[in-house]
């Protein structure tokens, strides 16, 4: 099995920093007192749908700082 480099580094990146920033769980909280009459399945549903884009958001921007970083390389190169 062959395992992708940027995504050990991407796991070992988010491995060592905490996902949940004091901000970030203060707004969840927030979040969890508008939806606090929702069923509980509904409720657990639409956090996991919070959680879910937070993730794929942080994953981009992981992505996005390794290609500028990558580009910077390049472009120090050359001069």
């Amino acid at each position: 099995m062959y395992l992708s480099p940027l995504k050990l580094i991407y796991s070992a990146y988010t491995d060592e920093r905490p996902i949940y920033s004091p901000e970030m769980e203060m707004a969840l909280e927030q979040i969890s007192q508008y939806i606090s009459c929702l069923p509980k399945e509904d409720k657990n549903a639409l956090l996991r749908l919070i959680n879910t884009t937070y993730q794929e958001n942080e994953r981009l921007a992981f992505l996005a700082g390794i290609r500028s970083g990558v580009r910077l390389m390049e472009e120090l190169s050359n001069i």
